[in-house]
Order: structure tokens, then sequence, then C-alpha cells
């Protein structure tokens, strides 16, 4: 599924980094989803903005900021 600027789309983040040599990544998956996909691109070493609300719970939206500062 390509969106209508040509941006690659994948269902497993990992193939992004690896088979498009991308930088960053948008997540606007359903809210449930935000702290799997985010801290995926993060430990790839990708750029992540996350849509509102940044994820399910508090707890969650502490680890996806953590795991960004390292």
């Amino acid at each position: 599924i390509r969106s209508p600027c040509q941006s690659p789309s994948d269902p497993n983040i990992n193939n992004l980094k690896i088979e498009h040599n991308i930088d960053g990544v948008i997540i606007s998956t359903p809210t449930i989803l935000h702290h799997e996909n985010s801290i995926a691109a993060l430990k790839l070493g990708l750029d992540v903005l996350i849509e509102k609300p940044i994820s399910a719970t508090v707890n969650e939206a502490k680890e996806i900021v953590l795991n960004d500062i390292s």
C-alpha cells in the first residue's frame, strides 16, 4: 500500500528501515498499538512522530519517552 505521496508502508515496522532506508515513521495506528510500534521504531534508531494520544496508559507513555532518550 502506498500513500498519495509515495511514502513506503509496511505492516512490519522492522522491514521499513531495512528495505526502504527511511529515517523516521509516523505512528497512526489504533492507540493500543502506539506503545509497541513506537518502541520498535525507536529501537531501530528511527525518528518517531506519534498521533495523539501517545499511548493507552501513562506508564506506556513514560516508557516511550525513556526509550527515546536512551
